[in-house]
C-alpha cells in the first residue's frame, strides 16, 4: 500500500487497496472496518472508470459474505443473487463459483422451505456454465455445495460421496483454504431433515 501510494499510479494503488482490503476482511484477526473502507475506495474508483470494473463483483462478494457472517441472511441472499445475475449478464464470471457458494450456504443456513429448491437451482446453474475441463474454480465449490445440500436434506450417502471427492480434490490441488474446510466437513454428519428450520 505504501509503495503504491508513493508511486502515484492509480491502477497500482487501487489494486493494492483491493488486495489488502480482501485480506483484512477475510482474516479472523483482520480489521474488517478498515478492510471494507479500502474495498469501497477501490469500488468507487472502478465505478468512476479509474479502475477496472471487473473487480466490482469481487468486492460485492466480500460484502455479501460479511452480511452472512454477521447474521443478515436476507441481505446476503439478496446481494448474492444480484451479483450472480450481473455475472451472467456480463459474462465476467470468474467469481461465480465463490458467489454461488455464499448464496447456497446462506440459503441452507436460513432454511426456509423454498430455500432448498433455490439452492439446488443455483448449483445446477453453475454446473451448466460451459468451462474447460478441470476448471477447479467451479469444480471444487460444486462438490462442496452438493455435499452441503445433501447434508441439509439428511442424505448421508450423497453427503459422504461429495464430501470425499471434495476432500480428495482439495488435497490433490494443495489448496490450503479448501483443505481446512474439507477437514471440517469430514468430521461432520449430515443434518436430519427434521432439524431444518421452517
Amino acid at each position: 500500500m505504501q509503495i503504491a501510494e508513493r508511486c502515484s499510479e492509480d491502477f497500482a494503488l487501487h489494486m493494492a487497496q483491493l488486495t489488502r482490503g480482501i485480506v483484512m476482511v477475510s482474516a479472523e484477526s483482520g480489521d474488517r472496518k478498515q478492510g471494507f473502507d479500502l474495498l469501497e475506495r477501490a469500488r468507487s474508483a472502478a465505478l468512476g472508470e479509474r479502475f477496472t470494473l471487473t473487480v466490482v463483483p469481487t468486492i460485492d462478494l466480500q460484502t455479501a459474505a460479511d452480511k452472512a457472517r454477521s447474521g443478515d441472511l436476507d441481505g446476503a441472499v439478496e446481494l448474492s443473487r444480484r451479483i450472480i445475475d450481473r455475472q451472467f449478464e456480463t459474462g465476467a464470471a470468474l467469481d461465480l463459483g465463490a458467489t454461488t457458494t455464499v448464496l447456497v450456504e446462506t440459503l441452507l443456513r436460513r432454511g426456509r422451505p423454498a430455500d432448498f429448491n433455490e439452492a439446488r437451482i443455483a448449483i445446477d446453474a453453475l454446473a451448466a456454465v460451459p468451462t474447460d475441463p478441470g476448471f477447479v474454480f467451479y469444480e471444487l465449490p460444486l462438490l462442496r455445495m452438493r455435499a452441503l445440500l445433501a447434508s441439509a436434506q439428511g442424505d448421508d450417502g450423497a453427503y459422504r460421496t461429495y464430501a470425499d471427492r471434495y476432500v480428495a480434490m482439495a488435497h490433490a490441488l494443495q489448496f490450503e483454504g479448501h483443505m481446512a474446510t474439507a477437514r471440517t466437513m469430514k468430521q461432520q454428519s449430515p443434518r436430519s431433515p427434521d432439524s431444518r428450520q421452517s
